[in-house]
């Protein structure tokens, strides 16, 4: 497997995954991502601040995310709890994997990617969020270490649950 930054050769492919995932969500009474979002001008954005990244496994996007070095201005305050520190952080966001390859390791192996890119900017802390119900990226969350941190209330008022990793 191998990361490397979305190219528009990949637009089709990284839509296609995010429309299964919103069936599979949808199937799990999860609503994250049922509205037009993430959609393809979300991926160009990304790709235009040189944010958006898939897994490739034998010339096949098995996965997209978006990893920055910048702030949210959704995590400035959380409605409830605390971050661990107040230190600057990446953020890992829009993580989806194809169904065929889920449970194959690819979202802790995004995981050990975004911590190495971290670590090469001297920045030792990695912030993410997800809907409550969102048991799958919760799971992996706390599988590589992440912890819990609170709430925060999003653009669409709609609330997430926050987690954060030092390292």
């Amino acid at each position: 497997m191998e990361i490397r930054k979305v190219e528009a050769k990949d637009f089709d492919r990284v839509v296609k995954l995010f429309s299964m995932a919103r069936l599979y969500l949808k199937e799990n009474n999860i609503e994250q991502w049922q509205s037009d979002y993430p959609a393809l001008i979300d991926i160009q954005a990304d790709m235009s601040k040189g944010i958006g990244y898939v897994v490739v496994e034998d010339e096949l996007v098995v996965a997209y995310f978006a990893f920055a070095f910048c702030e949210n201005h959704n995590y400035e305050r959380l409605i409830e709890g605390k971050w661990l520190n107040d230190d600057p952080y990446a953020l890992l966001n829009r993580i989806v994997v194809d169904n065929d390859f889920k449970g194959q390791g690819i979202g802790s192996f995004i995981i050990d990617y975004s911590k190495k890119e971290a670590k090469q900017r001297n920045i030792n802390s990695i912030r993410v969020d997800t809907h409550d119900n969102n048991n799958s990226m919760k799971r992996l969350a706390l599988k590589n270490n992440f912890v819990y941190c609170g709430i925060i209330k999003v653009e669409d008022n709609t609330l997430r649950n926050t987690y954060q990793l030092l390292f």
